[in-house]
């Protein structure tokens, strides 16, 4: 069974997405306070990607990228890369990697609201 957001993450996540629309798909929000701007978008059919990009040798890299999948019952990360360590992970194939995923993201949601909100 796959683990979604926790519900400090999941109220993030939607304050997030609300910047999107039908007409606006994709938006990169950057308060220029030295971090990373972070890039939403629809990928799919409820399906948002949120990610990081940092640069290597004129080369964007994902710092990281993680997609979710929108249920009714939860917000649930589906896939993680990291450019920057090489790691490139599907959660369909792994629970316990999906389960990994849903904790980082936890984290990662708190960061973003305390650095970028």
């Amino acid at each position: 069974m796959l683990k979604s957001l926790n519900n400090e993450a999941t109220r993030v996540f939607y304050d997030i997405v609300r910047l999107l629309s039908k007409e606006r798909q994709y938006v990169v929000l950057d308060l220029e306070r030295g971090y990373m701007p972070l890039h939403v978008e629809v990928v799919g059919l409820l399906t948002i990607e949120l990610s990081h990009y940092g640069e290597q040798n004129g080369d964007l890299m994902a710092d990281p990228l993680m997609r979710f999948k929108v249920g009714h019952d939860g917000i649930y990360p589906i896939s993680y890369r990291n450019d920057y360590v090489g790691v490139n992970q599907d959660a369909m194939y792994d629970l316990n990697q999906q389960a990994g995923m849903a904790n980082f993201a936890n984290m990662w949601l708190m960061n973003i609201k305390e650095q970028q909100f």
